[in-house]
């Protein structure tokens, strides 16, 4: 490498691995064509008899920086009622462009299901109205008949380092969380535009039960900070005296 040269780098591993395909001379043409790996503090020995190019670089000669090229993470979907949207976004970083995708799955989606703007329907069953199905945040809403199911989203990520899936975020409804409070009738666990007793002790239940899918609602109980209404993957009294404001907002 000379001063003044760049290199085009595609690719990067979990084993922090960086594929080097082409040195350029400061004036932009192309002096080698050049593969091989680099991993992290280790050095290898690259060469073009054809031009005669040949050298042993070091990711520190290089000046590489071992970062992933591509990362992302969803997160949303906190309802307070039926007929309200819910927002989810994904967090992305990386060399540009990134594509995204949005996909859905619960209720009629057995399985993963891109989305597109406007009504989703599958096998001729309503799925959801969606905004910014190819974008990072996605508007979902089931107007007119209003969330009845749990759901899945997740956004599938795209850039020219390749292609991931972001952990799915879930649905989730509170305060209004049930018609019933009796575990077993029809109507335990079904969401119907009103906040009452029911809900709170649907809800009271899910927290006893360490259920996080339905219980989980927040990082922290201080509104306004990092991580309120964001769940945690931990259950504890952020969790409870979240839902206490929320349950007293009503819908």
């Amino acid at each position: 490498m000379q001063s003044g040269e760049t290199l085009e780098l595609v690719g990067l591993d979990e084993a922090n691995q960086v594929v080097v395909t082409s040195v350029y001379t400061g004036a932009g043409a192309k002096r080698a064509s050049i593969s091989g790996v680099f991993r992290a503090a280790e050095a290898r020995t690259f060469g073009n008899p054809g031009i005669g190019f040949s050298g042993q670089w070091s990711p520190t000669d290089l000046g590489i920086k071992f970062q992933q090229c591509l990362t992302a993470t969803a997160s949303g979907g906190l309802v307070a009622c039926p007929l309200a949207p819910a927002v989810f976004a994904v967090s992305s970083r990386g060399t540009g462009p990134i594509s995204h995708q949005w996909q859905a799955r619960g209720g009629p989606a057995l399985e993963w299901t891109d989305l597109t703007d406007g009504p989703n329907s599958v096998a001729s069953e309503f799925l959801l109205n969606a905004a910014g199905a190819a974008s990072p945040t996605l508007t979902v809403d089931r107007s007119p008949v209003g969330w009845t199911t749990p759901l899945e989203f997740r956004c599938v990520v795209s850039n020219a380092c390749g292609t991931l899936t972001t952990d799915a975020a879930m649905l989730k409804l509170a305060p209004d969380m049930t018609a019933g409070a009796i575990p077993g009738s029809p109507s335990y666990g079904v969401p119907n535009g009103l906040v009452n007793n029911d809900d709170f002790f649907y809800f009271l239940s899910a927290f006893a039960a360490g259920n996080l899918a339905l219980a989980d609602l927040t990082t922290g109980a201080v509104a306004g900070q990092p991580g309120y209404g964001t769940p945690d993957g931990v259950l504890n009294n952020d969790d409870f005296f979240y839902y206490l404001n929320i349950f007293a907002a009503g819908c």
